[in-house]
């Protein structure tokens, strides 16, 4: 096909403009890349590493090693650098990069007389 003597080529049409190559997205539109995190619970006997996006929410990956460390999720407290970490939170939030630790501890109930009871 020809436009004024000009040969042109079939393109499919695109909602977007951009005028960039089907194949290349620019830099602010590539899916973000994700980070490698470890969840250590307080006694070595529990590790979990997962890979996850910067903007995810935390509530999956915490679900997932509640059941891993056969309890609920209430009886675990998530923290980074002594910050706790809620459900709703994400790594990006936190400042979190490739190869940190989040650490778990088990919920403390009772005091000094109490024996520590671990299944």
């Amino acid at each position: 096909m020809t436009t004024a003597g000009v040969p042109v080529k079939d393109e499919p049409v695109s909602g977007g403009g951009g005028g960039t190559d089907q194949g290349e997205r620019p830099e602010a539109e590539q899916a973000p890349k994700k980070i490698k995190l470890q969840l250590r619970d307080q006694n070595d006997m529990h590790s979990l590493f997962i890979r996850v996006f910067p903007r995810g929410q935390f509530r999956r990956i915490f679900d997932h090693f509640a059941r891993k460390a056969d309890c609920t999720l209430k009886e675990l407290r998530f923290t980074i650098d002594g910050e706790r970490i809620e459900c709703h939170d994400t790594p990006e939030h936190h400042g979190l990069k490739d190869g940190d630790t989040i650490d778990v501890l088990r919920q403390q109930i009772g005091g000094a007389d109490s024996p520590c009871r671990f299944k």
